[in-house]
């Protein structure tokens, strides 16, 4: 285990130490909402619901 962790300590360019995250509850008749995972966290733009 020490060596493994030698190995990816030497090899690994960049570790994230940080990831924002919110948590949120969405109807399941929400349709069409896309989640990003970077920059403008959602676009509504072809979000309706449904019935």
């Amino acid at each position: 285990m020490l060596q493994a962790s030698k190995i990816l300590s030497e090899q690994q360019v960049i570790t994230p130490l940080y990831q924002a995250k919110t948590p949120a509850m969405i109807s399941p008749k929400v349709k069409g909402l896309i989640m990003n995972t970077a920059g403008v966290s959602n676009n509504w733009k072809y979000t309706y619901i449904s019935e």
